[in-house]
């Protein structure tokens, strides 16, 4: 909804539209690996290829739309804990 209201500040990469986005690009990597797995294991190009695809596409275009999204930081995750000494 930033992108699309205009709410958010699109030079700034630390948004909630950049933080959403790198989330759909992380579960959109995920799924394309698993994909890849299932393909290993049962060989059946005629439907795990067009799905390898279709996912392929998405995640271009979500780049693409969002091109800040993969610098986003994940507070937490991203970041390494402080060090405590």
């Amino acid at each position: 909804m930033g992108k699309v209201e205009g709410w958010e500040d699109a030079s700034s990469v630390q948004t909630d539209m950049n933080g959403s986005a790198k989330i759909a690009l992380i579960g959109i990597q995920r799924s394309m690996q698993a994909w890849v797995q299932i393909f290993h294991i049962t060989k059946e190009e005629d439907q795990i290829l067009p799905l390898l695809q279709m996912l392929s596409t998405i995640q271009k275009l979500t780049k693409e739309e969002f091109p800040k999204a993969e610098e986003f930081v994940r507070p937490g995750f991203d970041i390494p804990p402080p060090a405590i000494f």
